[in-house]
């Protein structure tokens, strides 16, 4: 950080709007051995995911299709690259604020869901290879009361 809090700002918006816009991990894993779909009722915003992972546990590929707003596409992006690399064992080391802060901007808590829309499904997509327990059937939607209401 330079110590300007407006260039500061500034880039941490055009960060932002990069992974938002950007098709880098846009797409499907044609030879996928992962895959998970969520989507949040309130607000309408769908993600799938698709992932190679290797025999040693490394996840070699990693791609998202999102309809959903800027916070949705934009997390899901850096979620990617975040992962994309990674042992499995690794992503154990993500959590809800982690994910929040990410994307280097002010949220506001009635647009989390928004932004934890990728961490949920990361969850689905890797919940058996992890260990986690079920929820109300992986590949879900969001309770409700999670929504955006943009």
């Amino acid at each position: 950080m330079t110590g300007n809090p407006r260039f500061d700002r500034e880039a941490e918006e055009d960060f932002f709007h990069f992974h938002a816009e950007s098709s880098r991990y846009v797409g499907n894993v044609g030879d996928a051995n992962r895959t998970a779909r969520i989507r949040n009722p309130v607000c309408g915003d769908q993600l799938g995911l698709t992932a190679l992972v290797t025999r040693d546990r490394r996840v070699a590929a990693i791609r998202f299709r999102c309809s959903g707003c800027l916070l949705s596409r934009a997390s899901a992006s850096i979620l990617c690259e975040r992962v994309e690399g990674a042992l499995l064992d690794e992503l154990r080391q993500f959590s809800d604020p982690d994910i929040v802060r990410a994307v280097r901007i002010p949220v506001t808590p009635r647009r989390y869901p928004c932004v934890l829309l990728a961490y949920r499904g990361l969850l689905d997509l890797f919940r058996t290879d992890l260990g986690l327990p079920e929820t109300r059937r992986s590949g879900s939607k969001l309770a409700p009361s999670e929504g955006c209401r943009r």
